[in-house]
């Protein structure tokens, strides 16, 4: 990345391997309070939350929008070519609890953690990495954040 930048006029704009940590530190922070949440008050809330945006919004507006999360930002399997990202969503992963999960449920928790970057004023120097602004355009993304927001207002 600083490859790319003129940091010779401009070394301010220099990325710092612990920035990057930190953030990725605040990324794993963000998933143990959804696990946590997972725990306190509702073991199948991502489950719930997908199914509750597929009836808001349409299923194939959610799935077009997971889809090309997928593609944009594909996991280690799908990015190496072991997997194509059709057959990554269509698949189950195990999480550290030992617990199955569809890989299409890991992906949307994977979008919150992504909003929630974009969101971050700090974040903003590193926005290469997590660029949504293709993801906003062409899919159903920004109605599938405001469907969580009420998702998670509604008690019942």
């Amino acid at each position: 990345m600083n490859d790319r930048k003129d940091l010779a006029l401009f070394p301010e704009q220099a990325v710092r391997a612990g920035q990057i940590n930190a953030m990725a530190l605040i990324d794993e922070i963000l998933h143990l309070i959804i696990e946590q949440y997972r725990k306190e008050r509702n073991p199948n809330v991502i489950a719930d939350a997908l199914s509750w945006l597929s009836g808001q919004l349409g299923e194939e507006q959610v799935n077009q929008a997971i889809s090309q999360f997928s593609a944009d930002f594909p996991v280690s399997s799908v990015y190496r070519g072991e997997l194509t990202t059709e057959e990554y969503l269509q698949g189950e992963s195990i999480r550290p609890d030992g617990q199955v999960v569809p890989n299409r449920q890991l992906v949307l928790e994977e979008m919150v953690m992504l909003w929630l970057a974009n969101m971050n004023p700090a974040y903003q120097p590193y926005l290469e990495l997590y660029d949504d602004e293709k993801l906003e355009k062409l899919t159903a993304y920004p109605k599938i954040v405001r469907g969580l927001y009420e998702f998670f207002a509604d008690p019942g």
